[in-house]
């Protein structure tokens, strides 16, 4: 059952010993066949594993295939039996593996089940080769393996030996995981596979290994995909013959260093670990996979397996591609919600029967390793809008969840995004990459309890940490945290770093939202001896709240608001003092009228943290005119755009005076005005209705025609946000005469 065409079929026989029926290989490139073969020898072929697959029978020089009439569990029992396995699992019908080629030797076959070989004369059978089947009634089987007895877990790495002079080995790649712009298939390590046990680490025997087992590795180490491996000579060219022999090898000198440890590493490799080593290529590790017994074994031969890994090109470089994916809710790219682009609408994944080979398409489709864990119940907060699948149920072999079959439309929308499905994917170990900024952690000199987490950074002068005055914002302490342990930034503060002995940096941090570590970063930084003002500490978070407008609310109030509502300038007092009319109603008597493009806006909660102000209650600002607290400026921001040029025609603002907790999607509401408590929990919502001040967008001086209605939540990104790309909601409107209001369209940012 080999995936390449220089591999094979083991021929197992009865008299074989099980060590032989899982270790042996026909190299059919060589024409190598290591036993004679004699009728009534069986293989299996067509199945994903050893153990699975169509009946083949070896008769009068030619294999054939075993027609379903009359196949039982006991006529499967003889052929399990007679490969060597355990028992029988599962027998099957109608070709359940592929119709095969050549004769069919054997019809209505009726075995006890008892029997050593199909050969015995208490299997009786229609005459070899008299059949009125076709290959679509090709019997199969499952047989049962006898299961080593996994540990905990098995880890795995690629090794190569510390002096390799001229070869290709390499366990470091030089990035971890493809970006946009990456557009190349690009090799990233190649190596010897290791796998650590009792305290050692041993390699794998090359006896037996295929492509399916490689593609469980590389995705394992967190690469997309496997490669042709290279030969061990191509890897180490020093391996054969004794180093001591030649001082110098393909430029590297006599040195005795070197030619101790490399045969040290390649006695190293005179043992391995694991025996009768079988995987589908769907298994997210090595440990998943089916192995029949754990050493270590004698390898005198010294023959290891050797995995080449790649990365792939980048999903924004492909084209005219219908599906694509991303994850998000986390700090890091490769972790969160998925999210899957279909038909040019971003859209969620339900979690009924979500699993790591329906995940594992997802990461493999983003150019990460295989799916390291599969998570649900919307654990990286919820989405918006569409719900594009439901009860997928992947095979492995697809490249698209789409290809999966799975149940769509009103069932996936039942779903709800309570039910979000999400992966954390395998990604290459940082270890390959020294850190460039750190998190030094020291008590707080106030509360010993409290840990401060100063900003340190490999700076012009080595490593020190940074002065509290140094310019530094959210971007930048994401990265720092994301650099250090994967999370968010969600606060910046003064703390004293006494015991710190490095050097004490100035300046500017500047980076983007997607920096991954400081390195990647404007760094504008000057030694100095000290600082005076305090230390930059940060506080790392896994969860952030996440604003997003709800969208059918925005549409349903605008619809409702069929036409622009007129006022008098008499009862918009305490609104022109708060700047929510336009600059020409400066000065208008009371009686003057203003046309106001009223809406509801209601704002959701799907992070996985409480949304709070980020002024405390002491900094709340008191309008007295309104007789209420401001607690946030600038928590919604509210324009007016021409359709044709985009231009801003007319805006307003809204100045939270009370952020609580409208509704509630599941619990109950913990923040209410009344008790002097702000925020939005966790899927809640906060409401400002239409009717209420400020509640508009002033279009007294506009003409009639087509607009866009835009509210932006969270502008100036006060609040630190889990995902603040989907905080716009727009609505395309015709504004008629008659101060009439016509909804054509709305949509929500970035889906």
């Amino acid at each position: 059952g080999g995936t390449q065409q220089n591999e094979g079929r083991v021929y197992r026989k009865a008299s074989r010993a099980m060590h032989w029926a899982f270790s042996v290989a026909i190299l059919c490139a060589l024409h190598v066949q290591l036993f004679a073969l004699n009728n009534g020898d069986v293989r299996l072929s067509g199945g994903t594993q050893q153990n699975e697959g169509r009946v083949e029978v070896y008769y009068s020089g030619q294999w054939g295939t075993i027609c379903d009439d009359n196949w039982s569990m006991a006529d499967g029992a003889v052929v399990c039996r007679q490969l060597g396995y355990d028992g029988v699992a599962k027998v099957s019908y109608n070709a359940a593996f592929g119709p095969g080629a050549g004769p069919i030797w054997l019809d209505e076959l009726s075995c006890l089940g008892t029997e050593s070989s199909l050969l015995s004369p208490t299997c009786q059978h229609n005459p070899w080769g008299e059949s009125d089947c076709t290959h679509a009634e090709d019997a199969s089987v499952v047989c049962v393996r006898k299961q080593a007895t996994k540990p905990d877990s098995l880890p795995v790495r690629l090794t190569c030996p510390q002096y390799n002079a001229g070869g290709t080995c390499s366990r470091c790649p030089s990035k971890r995981f493809t970006r946009p712009g990456d557009c190349s298939l690009e090799t990233a390590v190649q190596g010897i596979v290791e796998v650590f046990n009792n305290g050692e680490w041993l390699p794998l025997s090359a006896k037996g290994w295929n492509t399916r087992i490689s593609k469980v590795i590389c995705g394992e180490l967190g690469y997309p995909i496997s490669l042709k491996a290279p030969t061990m000579k191509e890897l180490w060219p020093n391996y054969d013959g004794s180093l001591s022999a030649s001082c110098v090898n393909g430029g590297q000198s006599c040195d005795p260093q070197a030619i101790t440890e490399n045969n040290v590493f390649r006695d190293g490799l005179r043992r391995t670990l694991l025996t009768g080593l079988d995987c589908t290529g769907n298994e997210v590790k090595l440990r998943d996979c089916y192995f029949a017994a754990m050493g270590p074994y004698d390898n005198t031969g010294g023959d290891v397996a050797i995995v080449k890994c790649g990365f792939t090109p980048h999903s924004s470089c492909l084209s005219g591609t219908s599906e694509s994916y991303r994850l998000r809710g986390t700090a890091v790219p490769w972790s969160g919600r998925v999210e899957a682009r279909i038909g040019g609408t971003w859209g969620t994944v339900c979690d009924r029967l979500w699993d790591s080979i329906d995940a594992n398409i997802v990461c493999r489709g983003l150019g990460y390793g295989s799916a390291k864990t599969p998570t649900f119940r919307a654990q990286h907060g919820r989405g918006a809008g569409k719900i594009h699948f439901t009860e997928l149920k992947c095979s492995g072999k697809e490249t698209l969840l789409s290809s999966c079959p799975n149940r769509a439309g009103v069932a996936a929308e039942q779903c709800g995004h309570v039910g979000d499905a999400g992966v954390v994917c395998n990604v290459p170990s940082s270890q390959c990459f020294p850190p460039s900024s750190k998190l030094y952690q020291e008590a707080d000199k106030q509360n010993p309890a409290y840990i401060n987490n100063f900003v340190e950074i490999n700076g012009p002068s080595g490593w020190g940490i940074l002065c509290f005055n140094t310019a530094f914002d959210f971007d930048s302490g994401n990265t720092i945290c994301r650099e250090s342990n994967d999370m968010f930034m969600y606060r910046t503060r003064n703390g004293v770093a006494g015991g710190y002995s490095g050097a004490f940096y100035k300046g500017a941090v500047t980076c983007n939202r997607n920096a991954m570590r400081a390195s990647e970063c404007n760094l504008q930084l000057v030694a100095t001896g000290s600082c005076p003002e305090g230390h930059l500490v940060v506080d790392c978070t896994a969860g952030l709240p996440d604003l997003v407008p709800d969208i059918n609310a925005f549409q349903r109030s605008l619809e409702n608001y069929l036409y622009v509502d007129r006022q008098p300038m008499y009862y918009l007092t305490c609104a022109q003092q708060e700047g929510c009319l336009g600059n020409s109603a400066a000065g208008k008597p009371s009686d003057h009228y203003r046309s106001l493009l009223r809406f509801d806006s209601q704002t959701m909660n799907w992070g996985t943290a409480d949304f709070l102000s980020n002024l405390q209650p002491d900094q709340w600002i008191w309008h007295s005119c309104h007789n209420h607290y401001h607690s946030f400026k600038g928590f919604n921001q509210y324009e007016l755009l021409s359709h044709s040029t985009g231009l801003s025609v007319a805006d307003g603002r809204k100045v939270s005076f009370c952020i609580e907790d409208s509704s509630c999607s599941d619990g109950s509401p913990h923040y209410h005005c009344g008790n002097g408590v702000q925020g939005i929990s966790t899927n809640c919502g906060d409401v400002y209705a239409g009717y209420l001040d400020c509640q508009w967008v002033d279009v007294t001086d506009v003409p009639f025609g087509r607009y866009v209605l835009r509210q932006h939540l969270n502008p100036n990104r006060l609040v630190p946000e889990s995902d603040d790309l989907n905080n716009v909601a727009t609505c395309t409107i015709d504004y008629i005469a008659g101060y009439y209001i016509k909804v054509i369209s709305c949509s929500l940012s970035d889906h």
